[in-house]
């Protein structure tokens, strides 16, 4: 089957920090258009290199070459998906249920009072640490009688060593107490480091490999935009699985929700994290985006994944 890949390149810009892996507030991405004999598909592609992703052009590059990177790979399926439910006329969330998210708060430094009225509707929050958490726990301890009743979730990245983490979990765990559902990755993953600091609080890893390996963690992050859902299912034997959106544009977004609500169908959902666009200031495409009750709502009267004039009308390159 020919195929033919356009892009439309674009930038985000976040309202603040990501967190500590983020090099820049400036996020380049690409829409990507494939047509095909049978339709066209679309779908996001936005690598983090900071990640470990190759750099945009590459991905690209390994598209157009027939050799997709992991990215670039996940990005076609998702536009196969979104082709097929065009071509039928119908929406690709049309049977399913998007399930609600966290409010995610990647800058502490910008959270205050105002954000906390922006979080109605929401029962969990997630917020993003960095090395300044000595500043960023001052910020915690002003807002933690206001976040009482909700269930909250620290991402740490990875940034701290296993003696810091330690320090930081204990602060956590003495200001917060058991409304800690979990912290990610409060340093890079060792067994026995982690079984120690698990008994602090329960801990969640990102990104886990296709099968299960050696990792033993209570949560498992996923991230439909790098990771396929068949791989999830090897972890729910002994892990809990979130499902997260890739910090990427709102149509990487769709397809997070789309493997989210696929994944999770017939059983008790857990809450994700797919609802990153007000990290990034407004665009047409967020602007379109509707959130009721902590959870995405699709369009069921368009067809695939949606934005259909807004996709037209973008400057589409031929790769």
């Amino acid at each position: 089957m020919k195929t033919d890949f356009w892009f439309s390149f674009y930038t985000l810009i976040s309202k603040a920090g990501l967190g500590s892996k983020a090099e820049t507030r400036e996020r380049r991405g690409a829409l990507m258009r494939v047509d095909t004999s049978e339709g066209s598909g679309f779908a996001d592609l936005h690598p983090w290199t900071e990640l470990g992703d190759l750099p945009l052009e590459k991905q690209i590059e390994s598209l157009v070459s027939g050799a997709p990177a992991t990215l670039a790979k996940r990005s076609l399926e998702l536009a196969a998906h979104d082709r097929a439910a065009r071509a039928a006329k119908k929406s690709l969330f049309s049977d399913l249920q998007i399930p609600k998210s966290h409010f995610l708060v990647t800058d502490l430094s910008a959270f205050d009072s105002n954000a906390l009225d922006a979080a109605a509707g929401f029962t969990t929050f997630k917020f993003k640490l960095t090395k300044a958490f000595a500043t960023e726990l001052q910020t915690l301890e002003s807002v933690a009688s206001r976040l009482q009743g909700f269930r909250l979730r620290f991402d740490m990245n990875a940034a701290f060593d296993a003696r810091s983490a330690d320090s930081v979990l204990v602060q956590l765990k003495q200001l917060f107490g058991s409304a800690i559902e979990f912290v990610e990755d409060p340093c890079p993953y060792d067994k026995a480091t982690w079984a120690k600091l698990s008994q602090t609080v329960p801990l969640a890893y990102d990104r886990p490999g296709g099968g299960t390996s050696d990792v033993e963690s209570e949560f498992v992050i996923f991230k439909p935009a790098v990771q396929d859902s068949a791989s999830m299912v090897a972890w729910t034997k002994n892990s809990r699985v979130i499902v997260t959106s890739y910090l990427d544009h709102p149509i990487g977004q769709m397809g997070a929700a789309f493997e989210a609500a696929r994944f999770y169908k017939g059983c008790a959902p857990e809450v994700c994290g797919l609802l990153s666009q007000h990290a990034y200031l407004p665009n047409e495409f967020s602007g379109r985006m509707e959130v009721s009750e902590a959870r995405l709502i699709p369009s069921l009267e368009e067809a695939g994944i949606g934005f259909a004039d807004l996709l037209e009308k973008q400057n589409w390159r031929r790769h």
